[in-house]
Parts: structure tokens; sequence; C-alpha cells
């Protein structure tokens, strides 16, 4: 591991989290968490595109580390979406709860494949 590999993921990440903090403030949560939704799905669609253009062309590892470990590591959020969970839960939604968890997961894993399908 080379510092320089530690610089591109933190650029990454950096971006990523602004990215981030911008969609969530343009939707706001109010009785669902949308945002966090939003950048969960559109970051599984991105890794997932990532990753099908690197099994059909060489991308450098640079630009993995960037976009893949640090831009959608940054841009993502389990501990949010867990944390959002938690709440609902203590607040007595579990339907919303339920259906929050069931359209982040099963959703993630489409927009991924999508991504992949799409780009490879």
């Amino acid at each position: 591991m080379s510092w320089l590999n530690l610089v591109y993921v933190g650029l990454g990440g950096m971006l990523g989290s602004i990215l981030r903090y911008w969609i969530g403030w343009m939707i706001p949560a109010t009785w669902f968490p949308l945002g966090t939704l939003t950048v969960n799905l559109a970051g599984s669609f991105a890794l997932g595109a990532l990753t099908g253009l690197a099994s059909k062309s060489q991308l450098s590892p640079t630009l993995l580390l960037l976009l893949g470990t640090g831009l959608c590591g940054g841009f993502t959020t389990f501990s949010t979406f867990s944390n959002e969970i938690l709440v609902l839960i203590q607040s007595a939604k579990w339907t919303t709860a339920v259906s929050y968890v069931l359209t982040s997961v099963l959703g993630g894993l489409v927009f991924a494949w999508l991504g992949y399908i799409l780009l490879k």
C-alpha cells in the first residue's frame, strides 16, 4: 500500500461524502428516509457499473481506488441506514422500517446488477 493510494481514496471519499450530504439536504427525511435510500441505491448502481466496466477493460487500480473505494464508499452509508431503522423501530413505525430494509437491500442488489449489466 502506498501513501498515494491513501490520498486517492481520501479524495474520492471526501467528494462522496459531500455529495451524500448535498443529496440529504436536497431530499430531507420526512416519514421515510428517502435521501439515504437515494444515495445507497445510486451508489450501488455506480459501483456495479464500475465493476462491469472493469470486467471488460483495463481500468487503472488508481481509478478504481478513487471512484470505487473512495467516491462510492464515501457516498453510500450503512451506518446512517442502520441508525434510521433503529429510530423507526423505536418510534413503533414497523411497516416503514420493514419496507425501508427491504427496499434498501433488494433495491441495492438490483441497482448494482443493473449497473454491472449495462456497462459490462
